[in-house]
């Protein structure tokens, strides 16, 4: 059983010590923001990206219509119901980091390394 467990803590302390590799080799997007509205403990985002317009929702921030963002990670779900904002989105990236360019990072470890990533 002590055996299970050492196997079990020592995968957990690989994986930890694999994550920040993953996520630096995440695709960084940014975009002009069209549309941002905090509810429901998010900040819903439409973002307009290569010509093309796409909904983000992140962790409340500080953010405004024609500011440029730059975000990475997360999942899409589809024919999201949002009760906050009495809404059904087609598609919506949820973003596990993002931020206003030109603004200051958060100085946490969700954002190291995402400024200064290739585009």
């Amino acid at each position: 059983m002590k055996l299970f467990r050492l196997m079990g803590a020592a995968f957990l302390v690989a994986l930890l010590h694999a994550t920040p590799t993953l996520a630096n080799k995440e695709e960084v997007h940014s975009g002009t923001v069209t549309f941002a509205k905090n509810a429901g403990g998010y900040t819903y985002l439409k973002v307009k990206e290569a010509g093309k317009e796409k909904w983000l929702a992140a962790l409340p921030m500080s953010v405004a219509v024609g500011d440029k963002v730059e975000y990475a990670g997360g999942d899409t779900m589809k024919d999201f119901k949002s009760k906050a904002m009495d809404q059904t989105f087609d598609s919506i990236h949820f973003v596990s980091r993002i931020h206003v360019v030109n603004k200051d990072m958060p100085k946490d470890d969700i954002h190291k390394g995402m400024a200064g990533m290739p585009m």
